[in-house]
């Protein structure tokens, strides 16, 4: 913030939940839309990692407790996706999935060139049932990483890799 008030950028994109944090939320400007600017696959969610000498019903009653299931099935969906394009931090891909009802899901992805001037985005609207079976989710991010390498997806995924 102090670089910026100095005039050393011009602006900043900055997560909503950290600045909030930071008792800053003056210098929000503007909240980014997620179908203009997607976050990357797995944003917000959070991981627990324990000991693997806990006994396994320790283990599950951890997991129990802290997990949300239906957050960990969109996360599967969305990391689907990232597994399918060879994503990670150098390669700019973004996947949000969310349920648009209580068994239907939206998931939309899609890759952009480093120099901002190519994009393929594709939204795909997927069911589920009460069980949010991980398969289901994990189809549906590889299905939609697939309509966007078929898309162009696939000449940005190599300018990328080649650049």
């Amino acid at each position: 913030f102090r670089k910026m008030q100095e005039g050393q950028c011009d602006a900043m994109i900055l997560a909503r939940a950290g600045v909030m944090r930071m008792q800053l939320g003056e210098f929000i400007r503007e909240t980014l839309k997620t179908d203009v600017f997607t976050p990357a696959a797995g944003q917000a969610s959070l991981a627990v990692e324990v000991s693997a000498r806990l006994e396994d019903d320790l283990k599950e009653a951890i997991r129990s407790a802290l997990n949300h299931p239906l957050s960990e099935a969109c996360i599967l969906a969305e990391r689907a996706f990232l597994r399918k394009m060879e994503g990670g931090c150098s390669i700019p891909v973004f996947a949000l999935c969310r349920p648009d009802d209580e068994f239907n899901f939206i998931l939309e992805a899609g890759i952009i060139s480093t120099d901002g001037r190519q994009e393929v985005r594709k939204i795909l609207h997927f069911s589920a049932d009460e069980r949010m079976d991980e398969a289901v989710f994990k189809a549906a991010g590889e299905k939609l990483a697939e309509e966007v390498l078929k898309s162009g997806g696939s000449g940005i995924l190599e300018g990328i890799k080649a650049g």
